[in-house]
């Protein structure tokens, strides 16, 4: 921020939703400084700046509408913010991203550790069990109740325990599951203890997705903020590859899925330890009515020794100013009429992407390939071929979203996804 004449000009990075898209929104506020318990002196760009969350106290802040002049200053300022990258401490940054973002690598893991693990529990060469006859009926509980365990978690973060808890301890919840439905599945005795292994990692699952891209959005430099939410859709595609990985490693070795399924406990601890050594998230802090100092220590933690102080006060005071207009918006808000054609556009693209099967490809990539003729080995090792170029091909998407544009690459994916579709079926009805 600038002092001029007792005013602070600032500008506000507002965060970003969780596809990655940066929006930046400026507010041309103004606060009046005074001292606290001096006199004279007004205006003095020495005099401490103070902003206050609504009423009380013994000073008197008050927003004024700003000038031409101000709104030029505060677009300058702005603009160099959002440009100068030499001023980001990538070590404190970086923390603040991989350990939230350890909680995607986990989903993805998931994802691609079912399949190899789904043909080793169903081999009795390795499955090690009395019980390794599952019916196509047992062979899909195992697979979705894992999502059956996220959508509850998710639902419940998003109507009311998200916002109480804060993105910190969500994630720290989300560790617990984690871990707690690893060990579950690693020493299933039976069926149905390993289902309930799986529902328990799905809770993790749930909760970490609901606040992983919200902490990292509200953590991140305006300037990286994009960037590193996109990135975090390549941690979550890393850990499938990962997952096909292991699938490949353990093959045909007897109890593999047990090692396979429990080795997630390691992330877990990651994920647990990691977020311990990190603050709560300075905007959640301003929105439960913590002190402005607070929200100031925990921003400066997660910015690092390279961010000038006079910014890290700017911008709180910029999240206390948006905190108190915005608030916390309801599933209301969802439903007013300005808002359906969004909602409509948004759960329309995600049910689409949903209901092509995809997800069916990812969590039975082994069980596809077995049918199509190739022994237990080789389908292990084209899986983790496939979720390599899954892997190439996210990070292509996540370089050139900003200059190519979402649309675009959501249309040409969706050609070369009916193309490919097309092309199974007709190679299916010729073979």
């Amino acid at each position: 921020g600038a002092l001029r004449g007792g005013k602070l000009h600032l500008s506000v990075a507002a965060a970003c939703d969780r596809t990655g898209s940066r929006r930046t929104t400026s507010a041309h506020d103004m606060m009046r400084g005074k001292k606290h318990g001096g006199g004279g002196g007004g205006g003095s760009a020495s005099s401490p700046i103070r902003a206050t969350s609504g009423g009380g106290g013994d000073h008197d802040d008050t927003t004024e509408l700003p000038s031409e002049g101000d709104k030029k200053s505060s677009a300058a300022l702005l603009q160099g913010a959002k440009s100068n990258r030499d001023d980001i401490d990538w070590r404190a940054t970086g923390l603040a991203f991989v350990f939230p973002a350890t909680g995607g690598l986990l989903f993805g893991w998931d994802i691609g550790v079912t399949s190899g693990a789904l043909t080793s529990i169903m081999d009795p060469i390795t499955s090690g069990t009395d019980w390794y006859a599952l019916a196509p009926f047992q062979q899909g509980l195992v697979v979705s109740t894992s999502l059956a365990g996220a959508l509850v978690a998710s639902a419940a973060a998003a109507l009311k325990l998200g916002a109480t808890l804060g993105s910190k301890r969500e994630l720290q919840l989300a560790a617990c599951f984690y871990a707690l439905g690893a060990v579950c599945m690693g020493s299933a005795p039976t069926l149905p203890f390993l289902v309930l292994g799986r529902f328990t990692y799905g809770l993790g699952i749930g909760f970490a997705m609901h606040a992983a891209p919200m902490y990292i959005a509200e953590t991140s430099p305006p300037s990286v903020r994009g960037l590193l939410i996109s990135l975090k859709e390549c941690l979550i595609v890393g850990g499938i590859l990962l997952g096909y990985l292991g699938g490949y490693i353990i093959n045909g070795e007897e109890g593999g899925w047990r090692t396979l399924l429990s080795s997630s406990l390691a992330f877990s601890a990651i994920l647990a330890v990691g977020m311990s050594t990190l603050p709560d998230s300075p905007r959640w802090l301003l929105q439960q009515g913590r002190p402005m100092a607070e929200a100031r220590d925990a921003l400066s933690r997660v910015r690092g020794k390279k961010v000038a102080p006079e910014a890290i006060e700017a911008e709180v005071t910029a999240m206390s100013i948006a905190s108190e207009k915005s608030g916390v918006g309801g599933v209301g808000e969802l439903l007013r009429r300005e808002n359906l054609r969004p909602l409509y556009i948004g759960l329309s693209i995600v049910l689409f992407q949903q209901i092509t099967g995809q997800p069916s490809v990812l969590y039975y990539t082994q069980q596809v390939f077995t049918a199509a003729g190739y022994n237990s080995t080789y389908s292990a090792g084209i899986s983790a071929i496939l979720g390599g170029f899954k892997l190439v091909m996210t990070g292509f998407a996540v370089k050139y979203v900003d200059t190519v544009g979402r649309r675009p690459l959501l249309l040409g994916g969706l050609f070369v996804m009916v193309v490919s579709t097309i092309a199974l079926g007709t190679c299916s009805g010729t073979l």
